[in-house]
C-alpha cells in the first residue's frame, strides 16, 4: 500500500476517534471539556499536516479520509451522547458528517500553506472549528439551545439525565428520582405520540412536566410557561387562619362591589374555603417549606383562567354576608409602582422598600435615598414580598450598611455546569463594604413573600449580626436555578444549595425573624402595620 494511502487511513480514522473521544470527555464539563477541545484541534490539525505533507491531491484524500472519519467518530459519540440520555441516530450522524466535512478544507489548507505562519494560522483555524463542533453537541445535552431538535421523548430522557446530575435538592424531595420519572414516562411517551407532527404546543406534555415537577415541592424548578391563570384585582392572605382581603384595587369591579381589606371570605363558588383552597393547582404551591406552601395556596386561592368569573361569600366587619361576583384579569399592578420606595417617617427614622432584585434600578435608587436618608438615627428596610432576582444587587445594596466584610454562608453546586462558570463544591458568599456606610441602627421587615436572592440579602444583614429582622419567617426558597429548553417551552430547575451561617439549609426552613410578628384582621381593617410599628419601637430603644 502506498504511503499517502496509509496517511490519509491514519487521519481520517485518527480525526474520527479523537472527535468521538472528545464527544465523552465534553459530557464530564470543566477541564474534560478543555481536554476535549484539544482532542478536537489536533483532529482537526492532523489532516493540515497531511497536506503539507502528502503528495497526493486532497480532492481524493478528503472523501476517502472523511469517509473514516464519519465512521470513526459515528459509534464512539453515539456512546457518550447516548450517556447524556440523548438517543438521536441523526443528530449522531450529522455531527460525524459535519466534523468529517472538515476533514477536506483542513487538508487543502495545509496543502496550500506556505511558510511556517500560514501553517500556524491554519492550525488555529481548526481549534475554532473544533470548539464550534464541540459547543454545538455540548450545548444540546444540557438543554441550553432555544431549538430543541428530536422527540419529546428524547427531551425528556436528556432533561432528566440532567436532573440526575444537576439538581440540588434530592434529599429534600418527597418523591425519588427513579419513581418520579418512571411514574411521568408513560404520560411523556403519549403525549409524544398524540402530538407527533402537530403544530404548535403540545399541552399533554406540558401538564405532565407541569406535574411531574411540581411534586418536586421547589420554587425554583418548574415548567414555563405556567398554567395560564390569573386572580381578580384582589390580594388575600391567611390572618388569624382565615382567608382575609387585604388589599383591593380601587379601579377594579372589586372595589365597586364594595370589596374592602379586612373582610373574610367565608366560600368561593359556594365551596368553604377549605375545599377551595384544596383545589388550587400544585405548581402555585410546590415549595419545600410548609409554610410557605400554606401561604401562597391562600394567596392563589382566586386563581382560575383570565375571564373567567368567581364568586365569593364574604363577611363584613360585623359579620354580615354578602355576595360578589368577581372577573379574573391580567393585571401588572399598579402604573406608580418603584422598585425601590423611601422616606422620612414622621418620627425621624428612614424608610427604604425594596421591591425586588430584578432589575438594574435597584442599586442607583437605593444609594440616592440611604445618601438622602444619611442622617437619620435609625433605618427600616421593608424587603417584605421581595420575590429575589440577582444576589449581586441585593450584596451590594447590603454593602452600604456595612464597615467591614461579612460572609453570610455558603453555596454548594454537586456538579459543573457553565451557567455557573463550572463551579463545583462550596465557596463563601461575602460581602465587602462600598461608599459611605450607614451606620445606625436597622431594622428589616420580613414575611413569608420574601424569596430567594431577598432570602440571601436578608441572611447578610439578619444572620450577621447587622440588623435586626421583624415579621415572619422567609419562604424558604432559593436554588440558584439553570434553564434546560424543551420542544414546548422550557424547564428551571434548582442547582445551588445555600447554607446559612450556622450551617442550616435554607431551603425548605426560611430565615426566622428576631422578633415574629402576627397581624390580626382589625390590623388589616384600620390600615395598621405591625410590623412596621415593632420596627420603629427597637429603633427607639437603640438610640437613647
Amino acid at each position: 500500500m502506498s504511503r499517502s494511502r496509509w496517511g490519509w487511513i491514519a487521519f481520517g480514522l485518527g480525526a474520527g476517534w479523537l472527535w468521538g473521544i472528545a464527544s465523552g470527555l465534553a459530557a464530564l464539563g470543566g477541564p474534560g471539556l478543555a481536554l476535549a477541545a484539544g482532542l478536537l484541534a489536533l483532529g482537526l490539525a492532523l489532516p493540515v499536516l497531511g497536506g503539507l505533507r502528502g503528495r497526493r491531491s486532497w480532492r481524493w484524500a478528503w472523501p476517502r479520509a472523511g469517509a473514516l472519519a464519519l465512521l470513526a467518530a459515528a459509534l464512539p459519540a453515539a456512546v457518550a451522547y447516548g450517556g447524556q440520555g440523548a438517543r438521536p441516530p441523526l443528530a449522531y450522524a450529522g455531527l460525524a458528517l459535519t466534523y468529517a466535512l472538515l476533514q477536506g478544507p483542513a487538508w487543502a489548507l495545509g496543502r496550500a500553506a506556505r511558510g511556517r505562519w500560514r501553517a500556524a494560522l491554519t492550525l488555529l483555524a481548526g481549534l475554532a472549528l473544533a470548539a464550534v463542533l464541540l459547543a454545538g453537541p455540548y450545548f444540546y445535552g444540557l438543554g441550553l439551545l432555544p431549538f430543541p431538535r428530536g422527540s419529546r421523548w428524547d427531551a425528556y430522557q436528556r432533561l432528566w439525565a440532567n436532573l440526575e446530575r444537576f439538581y440540588a435538592y434530592w434529599d429534600q424531595a418527597p418523591v425519588t428520582p427513579a419513581d418520579l420519572k418512571a411514574r411521568y414516562a408513560d404520560q411523556v411517551r403519549a403525549a409524544d405520540a398524540a402530538c407527533r407532527g402537530r403544530p404548535g404546543p403540545c399541552e399533554p406534555y406540558r401538564q405532565a412536566l407541569r406535574a411531574m415537577l411540581a411534586e418536586l415541592q421547589d420554587g425554583h424548578t418548574r415548567f414555563e410557561p405556567n398554567t395560564p391563570l390569573v386572580h381578580p384585582r384582589v390580594a388575600v392572605r391567611r390572618i388569624q387562619g382565615q382567608a382575609v382581603i387585604v388589599w383591593a384595587d380601587e379601579d377594579s369591579d372589586a372595589a365597586a362591589q364594595g370589596l374592602k381589606p379586612g373582610m373574610v371570605i367565608r366560600a368561593v363558588d359556594g365551596a368553604p374555603v377549605a375545599e377551595a383552597l384544596e383545589r388550587v393547582p400544585p405548581e402555585w404551591t410546590a415549595f419545600a417549606a410548609a409554610h410557605t406552601r400554606e401561604e401562597y395556596a391562600y394567596r392563589h386561592l382566586l386563581l382560575g383562567p383570565a375571564g373567567t368569573q368567581v364568586t365569593l361569600t364574604v363577611a363584613d366587619a360585623d359579620g354580615t354576608p354578602r355576595t360578589v361576583t368577581l372577573t379574573r384579569e391580567p393585571w401588572t399592578g399598579p402604573s406608580d409602582w418603584q422598585p425601590v420606595e423611601g422616606r422620612r417617617l414622621d418620627d425621624g427614622w428612614g424608610y427604604i422598600a425594596v421591591r425586588t432584585l430584578s432589575t438594574g434600578q435597584v442599586v442607583p435608587a437605593f444609594d440616592r435615598l440611604l445618601d438622602d436618608l444619611a442622617a437619620a438615627p435609625g433605618l427600616i428596610l421593608d424587603l417584605r414580598n421581595n420575590g429575589g432576582g440577582n444576589s449581586l444587587w441585593g450584596d451590594r445594596m447590603v454593602a452600604r450598611l456595612l464597615t467591614e466584610p461579612v460572609t453570610y454562608g455558603r453555596e454548594c453546586f454537586r456538579a459543573p455546569h457553565p451557567l455557573h462558570f463550572w463551579s463545583t463544591g462550596c465557596h463563601d458568599l461575602r460581602v465587602e463594604p462600598r461608599g459611605p456606610a450607614y451606620t445606625g441602627p436597622v431594622a428589616v421587615l420580613v414575611n413569608t413573600g420574601v424569596h430567594s436572592s431577598a432570602e440571601w440579602m436578608t441572611a447578610a444583614l439578619c444572620t450577621t449580626g447587622r440588623a435586626r429582622c421583624f415579621g415572619r419567617p422567609t419562604a424558604g426558597n432559593t436554588g440558584n436555578p439553570v434553564f434546560f429548553f424543551v420542544p414546548d417551552g422550557q424547564v428551571r430547575f434548582s442547582t445551588g444549595r445555600f447554607y446559612l451561617p450556622d450551617g442550616n439549609l435554607l431551603n425548605g426552613r426560611g430565615i426566622w425573624p428576631h422578633e415574629a410578628v402576627a397581624w390580626t384582621i382589625e390590623d388589616v381593617r384600620t390600615g395598621h402595620d405591625p410590623d412596621l410599628a415593632t420596627a420603629r419601637a427597637w429603633l427607639a430603644t437603640q438610640t437613647k
